[in-house]
């Protein structure tokens, strides 16, 4: 085989490092890296309005979820205590809500009470044996 690079070249000296190569080596990348690094560009959220757009658009929406969750809540626990009262009035519960009433709170229900005239009529033919009075 007939290489005339290797022919004219001794191999020791192709690869060959220079004196000192190695300890200069650090500071030159150091050097060229300290140059060519830009400083990073500082993009405060609070000026863009697209930012505030969407944080604003998420306060609201917990706001209004925890609002509707809040007033569910609150409904389905009086329509569990409603059901309770009318359901069970096995335990007496009618007569233990009336003797601990006073004449005062008497008053507070007959004036905040608003009780329409077919409502009390609906009740009337559904929950009391009017025959029962009619025949006395």
């Amino acid at each position: 085989m007939h290489n005339d690079f290797l022919n004219k070249n001794n191999p020791k000296q192709v690869f060959k490092v220079p004196d000192d190569y190695f300890a200069q080596l650090e500071g030159k990348v150091m050097a060229s890296i300290e140059n060519t690094a830009p400083a990073p560009k500082i993009i405060p959220l609070y000026k863009n309005k697209y930012v505030r757009m969407v944080a604003a658009a998420c306060v609201s929406l917990f706001i209004g979820i925890s609002f509707v969750y809040k007033t569910e809540k609150n409904n389905q626990l009086n329509n569990n205590i409603e059901n309770y009262l009318e359901y069970n009035l096995s335990y007496s519960l009618n007569n233990e809500i009336i003797n601990s009433l006073d004449d005062k709170d008497i008053e507070e229900l007959e004036q905040n009470i608003d009780i329409k005239p077919s409502q009390l009529d609906h009740y009337v033919l559904s929950h009391i044996d009017i025959e029962y009075y009619l025949n006395e």
